[in-house]
């Protein structure tokens, strides 16, 4: 499983980077309306990097079965946010 996150993990960053990359292209000439539509998507990347991340970082040290209610409390910060 752990592969198959840092796989995840890797393409999650690599298209983030592209739509980072992008808005800063688009930004300069494009309405509000389409760049709402890159933002959301930068938006639930970098929250779903985050939850790679954890899910990685649970697989690689046993803890996937246990219970720890505050084991994703940085991503609770990310969302409360919005």
């Amino acid at each position: 499983m752990a592969s198959a996150l840092e796989k995840k993990i890797e393409e999650t960053a690599a298209y983030l980077e592209k739509m980072q990359n992008l808005y800063q292209v688009k930004k300069v000439d494009h309405s509000i309306a389409n760049l709402s539509i890159i933002m959301r998507t930068i938006m639930h990347l970098k929250v779903e990097l985050t939850w790679f991340t954890h899910l990685l970082e649970a697989a690689k040290s046993s803890k996937l079965t246990e219970v720890d209610d505050g084991y994703f409390e940085d991503v609770e910060k990310i969302v409360d946010e919005f």
